[in-house]
C-alpha cells in the first residue's frame, strides 16, 4: 500500500497538527515495526530550518548519546 510521506516541516504553528497526524499514520503504517529511536530520526529527516533545525540538532545529539550509552 502506498502511503504519502509528511511534507519538510514549514515551521509555520498553523501546520503543526497537519505534520504531526502524517508522520504519525506513516509511521502506523510503514515502520511500526522499527525501534523509537530510529522513527525518531526519520522524522527529524523532516524538520528542517530555523529553530527547528536547532532543535533537531540537539535532539539528534541526545538520540546519538543514547545509543552509546546503550551498547
Amino acid at each position: 500500500m502506498e502511503v504519502v510521506r509528511p511534507q519538510v516541516f514549514s515551521r509555520k504553528m498553523k501546520e503543526v497538527s497537519t505534520f504531526v497526524n502524517t508522520v504519525y499514520l506513516y509511521i502506523r503504517m510503514k515502520i511500526t515495526e522499527e525501534i523509537a529511536i530510529t522513527q525518531v530520526a526519520w522524522v527529524l529527516l523532516y524538520v528542517q530550518g530555523g529553530i527547528a533545525e536547532t532543535w533537531k540538532i540537539g535532539r539528534t545529539a541526545e538520540n546519538n548519546q543514547a545509543e552509546r550509552e546503550d551498547l
